[in-house]
């Protein structure tokens, strides 16, 4: 059996214009992005985000990295 879950998360993140793309980060987690606009480059941090996310659930490391990021457990 298979379940489905969402979850919502609220990081930082930093966008900033460099030449002619804007660079989208979050610092929280060092996951970059960028895009032509504003807009885009927020949209594709976000999908990065997603990807980061689900990579370290499916490989079992998501505990590690985020506690390496100084994120800790609330109990």
């Amino acid at each position: 059996m298979a379940f489905d879950i969402t979850m919502t998360v609220k990081l930082p993140v930093k966008i900033q214009k460099k030449g002619s793309l804007y660079v989208s980060s979050c610092p929280a987690l060092d996951v970059f992005s960028q895009g032509n606009t504003k807009k885009e480059a927020r949209k594709n941090l976000g999908e990065a985000l997603a990807a980061f996310l689900t990579g370290c659930i499916e490989h079992g490391t998501l505990a590690a990295v985020l506690k390496a990021c100084g994120f800790e457990p609330c109990l």
